[in-house]
């Protein structure tokens, strides 16, 4: 009989060419046969019989096979037949062709199920049910229905099975696909049962996947929004770990930004590691730190004065308070450790417990209307950073001229 075509872009295809163990128990390579059925018949799954009936495609015993042997007297099969692991991304799709026999008087049933718990061989852990052939153990010939959806018996011609997300197969994470063969009142003494064919397996991944997200820290106040890659907006209401909605598949970018400030408080978040592009895995790493505006650390200005052309002498220049401790508020000028407005100039700022001072010299200007200089000082600490505009009055003076001292 001539091949049946796998899908084009399977990463796993088994024609059940080469089977591992003695007939009637055995297997195919990297897979798992399990049989629960109970009581326990002398059978499992084994090479297929062509005197039954041909394989699909290959030789004619190329196909792997169960029967009613499965379970002793009228007892319930519960077969199991586990592919290889395999990753599920977006489009992923199942295809495989099955039938029964001829004979039509025991009817059967297969279930095609799926697990994401990865390597898990278990059959606890297959909770998904992409489809079931016969579900009612209906007598007869069934049609073919290719998502394994349809009523009616068992077909008796090989069909062709394709199952997608459509029929519940994940766009992400990884496991196996199962066929369980479950017929009750079954065995050489029950009323369903005879023999079942599975050929011609392949599944594609799909395209791989993968999250976005990180954490946020910080967020006191309400309307947070993140945006990534210009859309798929995520609204945080809490601080903790976030995902957005949208997977990537590896290669693609993401960049990640605010999209809406938190307000009441009104606070400002910021966004770290946020771009960069899909490795094959998750990113979680994503940082959103959120700062409350006028929140720790505070900053008063001291209003103070100089004459022109006064020598450089330390002033208070304002206080600072921080639930984190006064004494780790750094504060700086105009962004900077000193800065010059108009001539006068502001340097050697220090914090002594809080009480924060500076070496301010006067500038040269008309003693007509003497200029109000203006500062912008920053207190920074652990919990955040405010600002605060530092007024400096300069008033006539008589000496003119500039003097140089340092302080100590």
């Amino acid at each position: 009989m001539a091949d049946a075509p796998f899908l084009p872009h399977a990463v796993i295809t088994e024609g059940f060419d080469v089977l591992t163990g003695i007939s009637p128990n055995q297997c195919a390579t990297g897979w798992t046969c399990t049989n629960n059925s109970a009581p326990l018949g002398d059978s499992s799954w084994y090479r297929g019989l062509p005197i039954t009936f041909p394989a699909q495609a290959g030789a004619p015993n190329t196909y792997i096979a169960a029967n009613f042997k499965n379970t002793a007297g009228g007892g319930t099969i519960d077969n199991w037949l586990i592919s290889p692991q395999v990753s599920f991304g977006t489009g992923a799709t199942l295809s495989f062709w099955s039938r029964t026999s001829t004979e039509l008087d025991f009817p059967d049933r297969l279930e095609i199920r799926l697990s994401t718990a990865g390597a898990a061989t278990t059959t606890g852990s297959f909770s998904v049910v992409l489809g079931t052939i016969n579900p009612a153990l209906a007598a007869g010939a069934g049609p073919c229905v290719t998502t394994a959806s349809g009523t009616g018996g068992y077909p008796n011609v090989w069909c062709q099975y394709t199952l997608t997300a459509t029929q519940g197969i994940p766009s992400t994470g990884s496991g196996r696909v199962a066929f369980q063969y479950l017929v009750t009142n079954a065995g050489p003494n029950g009323s369903n049962s005879d023999y079942i064919g599975i050929d011609t397996f392949s599944f594609d991944e799909g395209v791989s996947t993968f999250s976005v997200g990180g954490s946020v820290t910080g967020l006191a106040g309400t309307g947070l929004v993140l945006r990534n890659n210009a859309g798929n907006d995520l609204a945080v209401a809490a601080n903790g770990a976030f995902t957005f909605t949208t997977p990537i598949a590896s290669g693609g970018a993401y960049a990640v930004t605010v999209f809406a400030q938190p307000s009441s408080p009104s606070q400002v978040c910021a966004v770290s590691n946020g771009s960069g592009t899909i490795a094959g895995a998750n990113v979680s790493n994503v940082t959103v730190i959120c700062t409350t505006s006028g929140g720790d650390p505070t900053i008063t200005p001291v209003a103070t004065s100089r004459a022109q052309g006064s020598p450089m002498y330390r002033s208070v220049i304002a206080n600072v308070s921080d639930a984190a401790g006064v004494g780790s508020v750094l504060v700086t000028v105009n962004g900077g450790a000193s800065a010059t407005v108009n001539g006068v100039l502001l340097q050697a700022i220090q914090n002594n417990n809080g009480v924060i001072s500076a070496a301010i010299r006067g500038g040269c200007f008309s003693p007509i209307s003497p200029p109000v200089i203006s500062f912008t000082l920053t207190a920074s600490s652990s919990s955040g950073s405010n600002t605060a505009k530092l007024p400096i009055t300069v008033t006539a003076g008589s000496n003119l001229i500039w003097s140089v001292w340092w302080p100590r």
